[in-house]
Formats: C-alpha cells, sequence, structure tokens
C-alpha cells in the first residue's frame, strides 16, 4: 500500500521538491525540476491543470 505524505512546497528545498514530485505527471522529473525552477505559481498552474 502506498504511504502518503503531507508536505509544503513552499519549503521544499529543490531537491527535496523533485523527488516528492518527480512521478505526478508521467514520470518525468524533468517536470517538477522545470516548475520549481519556475517557481510556485508556475506549479499551482501545473497542478491545477493534472487534476
Amino acid at each position: 500500500m502506498t504511504q502518503f505524505k503531507r508536505c509544503k512546497p513552499t519549503e521544499m528545498v529543490r531537491d527535496e521538491f523533485v523527488s516528492c514530485f518527480a512521478d505526478i505527471y508521467e514520470h518525468s522529473p524533468w517536470v517538477a525540476e522545470s516548475v520549481f525552477d519556475s517557481g510556485l505559481t508556475q506549479m499551482m498552474i501545473i497542478l491545477k491543470a493534472c487534476i
């Protein structure tokens, strides 16, 4: 069974963020890296699009 943890993206360093969200979109870590580098606003737009 998958264990879920709560996390605050705004408090994460890049490596932690990428580790947490690397599989959220087609198992592509580069997406999480790009989102982190773009900032929280871009991340929220992408995450809402995935839902």
